[in-house]
């Protein structure tokens, strides 16, 4: 399988990072195709809702750090949204990055065969706090017609060394594990950002 991973967190060694981490070593160790996009660490402008790529083949107006993008999520087979919750929400660079899919619409069209994953990590135990997080995941599902896995949110952990001694990284690891592996003789591995 290949899959996209969209790291939301600017924080390197926090606790979303240790997700990633975890995530990701489950799709290496199941033979999967995968790569780790750091929205944080990419120079991406929000979507303006101009409409200009309506007019222009799904091209967007903007030069950034999203063409390199497109053709990964054109590619994937599974979309995994990695991200701590900041006010209720994902964080303002995977939202970004996720708002700039307008334009693919019209260049893509949308594709009923992939994959919609997310791996979220708050610092109150209440998981009511995700509610908003989950129903936005739920919804760009639906909208890009993308099936949806169940989320893993691990709530209650403020600092890496928390969720480090939890479970969490276990069940982030088995999520990774769970899918279906790339077929051929080899899988890749890369990381932008």
């Amino acid at each position: 399988m290949n899959v996209l991973v969209l790291s939301g967190s600017p924080h390197l060694h926090g606790s979303s990072s240790f997700l990633e981490q975890s995530y990701t070593q489950g799709l290496r160790e199941a033979g999967h195709s995968f790569i780790t996009v750091r929205t944080a660490f990419i120079d991406v402008n929000p979507c303006r809702g101009c409409d200009s790529c309506t007019a222009r083949n799904g091209t967007c107006i903007y030069r950034d750090g999203m063409l390199p993008l497109y053709p990964l999520f054109a590619e994937a087979e599974r979309i995994a949204l990695i991200t701590p919750l900041h006010y209720t929400g994902m964080t303002v660079h995977l939202k970004k990055v996720l708002d700039r899919l307008y334009a693919m619409e019209w260049s893509l069209g949308l594709d009923s065969h992939k994959e919609l994953d997310l791996l979220a990590v708050c610092g109150t135990p209440d998981p009511g706090e995700m509610a908003p997080l989950v129903a936005e995941y739920e919804a760009l599902g639906r909208h890009f017609k993308w099936r949806c896995l169940p989320p893993l949110l691990a709530c209650g952990y403020y600092t890496r060394q928390e969720i480090e001694r939890s479970a969490m990284g276990e069940r982030a690891r088995e999520k990774g594990r769970a899918t279906t592996p790339c077929p051929g003789p080899a899988c890749n591995v890369s990381y932008i950002a």
